[in-house]
């Protein structure tokens, strides 16, 4: 893949953007029928990095199918390394051409996160090729890029920044760093660029809080090119697909767009028109995209989006007590009636239901199941719930305990070896990951190992922690000055009171008999 950065390896996360249950949800309630996640599926990801989120796919649902392809291959190392335990995935350390003609399946799901702004229109191709050829029928594509008008503003640090460093010696985080100086020089002495640009003031402190792996990847490539809906829009078209909505769940709600323009919006002759302008209305700078080989869909109706919702459940991240009538969300605040909401709180909060589930609760007829359909996405929108593929899990008191699976136990275990900020046990129970902090997952280790209330997980934390310090890594930040046993006992207390249960009710481990 001509010019893209190579040389070092670019930030592992997870994005839950990409996640199969979300992408599904999101092409439901715009009307689409999408891939039963609760089946057998096959999914791709595309520039897949250190392939965090492909491993924790692969490890949330073990029926699926998944493949994670990359040209680098430190990339791919990091990916295989971290995907012990997984008998369900496999990465292919290729470009997207190569990728062309390798034997591979036909995919329900292909994702790709964060490359289409910063590769040549070669890669392009490429990619529309393979989406093309191995996206099945009714399959889905998620795509994320940098977009246009919002990053008018910021589109001349690329340059800048390529002009500046292009004839400096030295490897490329060297680069990077004199760049970032320049920059800071730049503002520091009232230059007209950010004397004139607000929004380069605010982005420069953005890049001066981020790694410098970010700032490499995210303005070192040759042809990082922002652009607007309607032209990525036709280019998936040439693909063969449909544009279906924005996997941000708010952007999808007519009620997100600010009053004077929902009535310009109305005007809009098609899906692609309306959303170009909601996308120019609403200034956005990163867009995350889902599209599906299909025609396009009618407007969508309530009953028609419950039958593609189908045995998807919902139910609360929280306890009823902490459940929020008044949320802030894009911007917006949602208000929802104490009538009708409390109700369905209470019930989320109690179990896990689908929305047919939830509209029988209620005492609805079939008839009425639109209402408890605008319901549920209200209730989603306020992002105080999940989605689930099963039941929570029942909590047991216990002593000691084992992890559902070896690639969790692997995370856990292996947590300062994780080419990540958290540590990302994968939850069959959501679909979805579980993020715990590394100190966390230091003591849950430790407790995996000698039991959770043995002093031991006390003693073996505090040796890591003082060596740690002696090696002048200290990752977890003490200070000289702090009584670090006690800190450490402190916080084993509440991972007993409140994480080892979180645990066991997302399946990610057991109570040991």
């Amino acid at each position: 893949m001509e010019d893209y950065i190579t040389e070092i390896p670019y930030i592992s996360n997870y994005y839950c953007d990409l996640n199969p249950a979300h992408l599904s949800f999101i092409a439901a309630l715009n009307g689409f029928r999408p891939p039963d996640v609760l089946k057998n599926f096959s999914y791709c990801e595309l520039g897949c990095g250190c392939g965090k989120t492909t491993n924790i796919v692969a490890a949330a649902y073990p029926y699926s199918d998944c493949t994670g392809i990359d040209i680098n291959k430190e990339h791919i190392r990091i990916a295989r390394s971290e995907s012990v335990g997984l008998k369900n995935i496999k990465f292919l350390d290729v470009s997207f051409r190569e990728a062309l003609p390798q034997n591979l399946p036909r995919f329900d799901f292909i994702t790709a996160h964060g490359i289409w702004s910063w590769v040549g229109d070669s890669a392009r191709t490429d990619i529309l090729k393979f989406v093309r050829k191995f996206l099945k029928p009714n399959g889905i594509l998620y795509l994320s890029y940098d977009a246009m008008p919002g990053w008018s503003q910021l589109a001349p640090f690329h340059k800048i920044i390529f002009a500046y460093a292009n004839d400096k010696k030295g490897s490329i985080t060297e680069k990077a760093s004199a760049a970032l100086t320049y920059l800071q020089f730049l503002n520091g002495n009232k230059s007209a660029f950010f004397e004139r640009n607000p929004e380069a003031k605010i982005f420069l402190q953005t890049l001066e809080r981020s790694d410098a792996r970010y700032v490499i990847h995210e303005l070192f490539n040759k042809h990082l090119r922002p652009e607007y809906f309607c032209d990525v829009a036709s280019d998936m078209k040439k693909a063969g697909l449909t544009f279906v909505g924005n996997s941000e769940h708010f952007q999808n709600c007519r009620m997100m767009t600010p009053e004077p323009f929902r009535k310009l919006l109305d005007t809009a002759s098609d899906k692609i028109s309306a959303e170009t302008h909601r996308s120019i209305i609403m200034n956005d700078r990163f867009r995350r995209d889902i599209y599906m080989k299909c025609k396009p869909s009618a407007v969508p109706q309530n009953k028609k989006i419950a039958d593609y919702l189908g045995n998807l459940m919902f139910g609360a991240k929280k306890p009823l007590s902490d459940l929020n009538l008044e949320v802030q969300t894009g911007g917006y605040t949602l208000s929802l009636r104490p009538d009708i909401y409390l109700k369905i709180f209470e019930m989320l909060s109690e179990d896990q239901l689908t929305v047919r589930e939830i509209n029988q609760k209620l005492g609805r007829s079939e008839k009425e199941i639109g209402e408890t359909v605008e319901n549920t996405v209200n209730c989603m929108l306020s992002d105080q719930f999940n989605i689930f593929l099963r039941k929570r899990r029942n909590v047991e008191h216990c002593e000691s305990f084992v992890f559902t699976s070896e690639y969790n136990l692997n995370q856990i275990v292996n947590w300062d070896g994780q080419y990540s900020k958290y540590v990302f046990p994968a939850s069959e129970v959501t679909g979805n990951a579980f993020p715990v902090t590394k100190k966390s997952a230091l003591l849950l280790s430790a407790m995996y190992k000698f039991g959770i209330s043995s002093d031991k997980v006390i003693d073996s934390a505090y040796e890591f922690i003082v060596d740690d310090i002696k090696k002048g890594r200290n990752i977890f930040g003490f200070s000289p000055d702090q009584d670090i046993r006690y800190l450490i006992r402190f916080d084993r207390n509440e991972i007993r009171k409140h994480l080892l249960n979180e645990l066991q009710m997302f399946g990610i481990i057991c109570g040991k008999s």
